[in-house]
């Protein structure tokens, strides 16, 4: 279950906006495709027919990218590190870190994000 932090805000560049308001676009379009079938959950990338897509689904698809394009080995978590140690190493305050991650405390779930004395 997820807890208050579960949903948040953050700040996105002007970019990665433009696509998502495109995908929301292109995605009304299926939806009327579907018809009543379409079942809405507010998602931003569901299912044809508008449910969840499953985790592990989402985790061998990226997996089986990952593999076709010859990348390292990496899991969506790791992704989520990575992001975590990208921000810090650009100065990004311990702080805003932790919570762009959804910790309650810069300590978190991951003691990582505490910059090394």
């Amino acid at each position: 279950m997820k807890t208050g932090t579960g949903r948040r805000t953050i700040n996105l560049d002007e970019h990665t906006v433009a696509v998502l308001r495109a995908w929301r676009k292109a995605s009304r379009v299926e939806r009327m495709l579907v018809g009543p079938a379409f079942v809405d959950h507010e998602l931003v990338f569901p299912r044809p027919d508008g449910t969840p897509t499953h985790p592990e689904a989402f985790s061998q698809t990226f997996d089986r990218a990952v593999a076709r394009l010859g990348l390292p080995v990496i899991s969506l978590h790791d992704l989520r590190h990575t992001h975590a140690t990208l921000l810090l190493r650009a100065g990004v305050p311990v702080k805003v870190v932790s919570e762009r991650l959804g910790h309650a405390n810069p300590a978190g779930d991951e003691p990582a994000l505490v910059p090394a004395p």
